[in-house]
C-alpha cells in the first residue's frame, strides 16, 4: 500500500492555530489553510509555502517555518517531491463571550 504523504505532513504539522498572531480579527468561522513541502528522499523539508486565507500573513509564514523543520520518516518515495496538506480549522466558542471566536484545528 502507498503511503499518505499528505497526512504525513498534516499530522507533523499539528494544530495550525498555534501560528494565528496574537490579536488578530475578524477571522473567519472556518477555512482550509493549505501547506506545500518540498522534500527530499531522506525526508527533509527543504521548503514550504502555506496559504491561509481570511487569515494574516504571519500565519502564512509561520506555518510555513514549522514545515520547514520537520523531518518525514524516509525514503520518500519519488522524491524530490512536493507535497501537499490541508488543515481545517473553525472558531470555537471563547470562554470569555466578549473576546469573540477562538479559532481552533479540526481533525
Amino acid at each position: 500500500p502507498g503511503r499518505d504523504l499528505g497526512a504525513e505532513l498534516r499530522a507533523a504539522l499539528g494544530n495550525p492555530s498555534g501560528c494565528i498572531p496574537r490579536g488578530a480579527a475578524n477571522l473567519p468561522q472556518h477555512a482550509t489553510l493549505r501547506v506545500d513541502a518540498h522534500v527530499s528522499v531522506t525526508g527533509i523539508v527543504t521548503r514550504a509555502y502555506a496559504s491561509t486565507p481570511g487569515f494574516p500573513p504571519e500565519m502564512a509564514s509561520c506555518l510555513a517555518r514549522r514545515a520547514e523543520g520537520l523531518h518525514l520518516r524516509g525514503p520518500i518515495p519519488d522524491a524530490p517531491r512536493v507535497v501537499h496538506a490541508s488543515l481545517e480549522i473553525a472558531a470555537a466558542p471563547r470562554t470569555d463571550a466578549s473576546a469573540g471566536p477562538a479559532p481552533t484545528a479540526q481533525p
